[in-house]
């Protein structure tokens, strides 16, 4: 089959990046033509005062995108075409192209971007759904987007635009939810709950660990949202728990900074690292710890952990309780509540035959539910739906 990835590229690099590169590789793997459409944020630092002034519209619909997209329809003739990310520089043109060429669209939703001009459903250090319940205004209101209500109304503009048009509603022919949680919080959204399809992400299998394992992993963007300042404030309380965070973001510098003015000696920042070093991180660490704040998606690295059968301690927020199983494959704590993570945290090092336990019961959860086979095998089945009834996604 021949399949078109599309794809934006943040600058910092994320989960949405990740999954877009290794679903390619699982589909060319097997055997499958994939041609990989994309553009990169890093470009906007290069942009003259002109494209500047010019990128709010360009946010909205990037026509030169479009007609690219259009050409390389035409050129390379994909049976399907799977949008990941089209924010901010391919717009949601690159739907109307695909409409226009005659290819079905599958997009994955990996985060909330069509109800949340911010992406993450999250201000003010707890989860917001403002926008989603009454205006996407409210977002302009509140500065959610960079701080600024200039940027925030060119994302709020975008959306509105979009659902005027019909082009979530009419453009798209399937939506991968990636877990159950997302599914039923887009249908009540509003996004045509018979197109949206469940299928979660996937890990590679390096098999389970069997070295010794020491200390606590973080793994991740380096910002707010991902509860990285209540990680650190908790670790004040745990001077004996080695903890590694391994990731880059706009938190990064704050981060370094207490971590020296604190004398957190226990905490070591490495900065971003290849998704190899990664995992080999994840197979000598005793436990993961996602502290997000937002409603996350499907993070890909709780699956990785459980590959390798690692356990997680997690906030008890949106869909991570469906994820990690409290006292089974992992541990959950509430969220936001700093002493509570730093319990949790404390409960696990002092207990690694526990954590063992719950590292191989993490690591059957893996085997039957989240392995490159599941995942390419569900693909296909939506692949196919996209193709036999692409709905209004199709010319």
């Amino acid at each position: 089959m021949r399949i078109l990835v599309i794809h934006n590229y943040y600058q910092f690099r994320g989960g949405e990046d990740e999954c877009a590169e290794q679903e390619t590789r699982l589909l060319r793997e097997r055997g499958h033509e994939v041609r990989f459409f994309s553009r990169h944020n890093d470009t906007l630092r290069g942009l003259s005062p002109l494209g500047l002034a010019r990128l709010p519209l360009r946010a909205v619909w990037s026509a030169s995108a479009a007609r690219e997209l259009r050409a390389v329809c035409r050129e390379f003739r994909p049976a399907v075409a799977h949008v990941h990310n089209w924010f901010p520089l391919l717009s949601p043109a690159v739907f109307h192209a695909c409409r226009a060429a005659g290819v079905p669209t599958v997009y994955t939703l990996h985060d909330y971007r069509l109800f949340c001009p911010m992406g993450c459903l999250y201000r003010a250090g707890r989860p917001c759904e403002a926008c989603r319940r009454r205006s996407l205004w409210q977002a302009v209101r509140y500065r959610c987007y960079r701080g600024s209500r200039g940027a925030t109304a060119t994302v709020a503009l975008t959306l509105a635009a979009h659902r005027r048009l019909g082009t979530w509603r009419r453009r798209v022919s399937r939506y991968i939810a990636l877990t159950e949680f997302a599914r039923d919080w887009f249908a009540a959204a509003g996004l045509p709950a018979a197109r949206i399809a469940l299928r979660p992400n996937f890990a590679w299998d390096p098999g389970p660990a069997a070295a010794p394992r020491r200390g606590v992993l973080f793994a991740g963007r380096l910002s707010a949202e991902k509860g990285l300042r209540e990680l650190l404030e908790a670790w004040r309380e745990l001077p004996d728990v080695p903890l590694t965070v391994m990731g880059d973001g706009p938190l990064r510098a704050e981060a370094e900074a207490r971590v020296r003015r604190e004398g957190l000696a226990q905490v070591t920042l490495t900065g971003f690292r290849p998704a190899a070093d990664v995992v080999e991180a994840m197979r000598r660490s005793l436990l993961l710890v996602v502290p997000s704040q937002w409603y996350e998606v499907c993070p890909r690295t709780i699956l990785e952990a459980y590959a390798v059968g690692t356990p997680v301690l997690a906030a008890r927020l949106g869909v991570l309780p469906h994820l990690v199983r409290d006292g089974e494959t992992g541990l959950l704590f509430e969220p936001g509540s700093v002493r509570d993570l730093a319990a949790q945290a404390r409960r696990a090092a002092r207990d690694p035959a526990a954590c063992a336990a719950w590292g191989a019961a993490a690591r059957r959860e893996y085997e039957r539910r989240y392995t490159p086979q599941a995942a390419y095998r569900r693909l296909l089945e939506i692949y196919e739906q996209a193709q036999a009834d692409p709905g209004a996604g199709a010319a």
